[in-house]
């Protein structure tokens, strides 16, 4: 499911970047801010089953991240249902999700959940010897790689909004950042792909 889910938020972004008006029909933004949830939610699914199902006993430091990387995952699992409840007119904990607490949070929320699935990459490569798992290492070094580079995506659109105090998501991104952002966006996507057929393909492996 996080295989599909994160072509996507891509295939989202994609569209967003390059047909701008079609998010202005509100049913196609009502349909994308939907899929956008149940993508985010399956990523967040395949941590959890990470965490329960594949960790062994004694990987105390890759139990660690995958834990982190959970809470990481929820965080914009709540941003994006947040804004699902908002497009949506449901009225549930309106005071609370809508405060200016909140709405100070959410800017920062992908580029915090970034930095900590980049930990989780780098630990999970760490904790990777094995002969057995050479393919799955190779895939694990390809993430690495791309949680790497959506990070400096995430970092340039964090940076934009401190600087400016305006929230830009990639598909909102003009010019030059624009221009750095689409080849980003598109290794990082293909790098964290590879990493998902190779988990699946050799999940079985011990």
């Amino acid at each position: 499911m996080a295989f599909i889910g994160t072509a996507v938020v891509f295939l989202i972004s994609a569209v967003g970047a390059i047909s701008p008006g079609l998010f202005f029909d509100f049913s196609v933004v009502r349909i994308s801010t939907l899929l956008l949830f149940l993508s985010v939610l399956s990523v967040l699914l395949f941590f959890i089953f990470f965490y329960t199902d594949y960790i062994k006993t004694g990987q105390t430091r890759l139990k660690k991240a995958a834990a982190w990387a959970i809470v990481g995952m929820a965080a914009v699992v709540f941003m994006y249902g947040r804004d699902l409840l908002s497009i949506f007119r449901i009225n549930f904990l309106t005071e609370i999700l809508q405060s200016r607490f909140v709405d100070d949070l959410i800017p920062f929320i992908p580029w915090v959940s970034s930095v900590i699935v980049l930990i989780f990459f780098i630990v999970f490569l760490i904790d990777r010897t094995d002969d057995e798992k050479l393919k799955l290492r190779k895939a694990l070094r390809i993430a690495v790689i791309g949680a790497c580079l959506s990070l400096l995506l995430r970092t340039i659109i964090t940076v934009n909004f401190v600087v400016t105090g305006v929230v830009r998501w990639f598909a909102d991104l003009k010019g030059v950042f624009l221009i750095i952002g689409i080849p980003l966006v598109c290794l990082s996507f293909l790098a964290i792909e590879y990493f998902y057929l190779s988990f699946y393909k050799g999940k079985d492996i011990t």
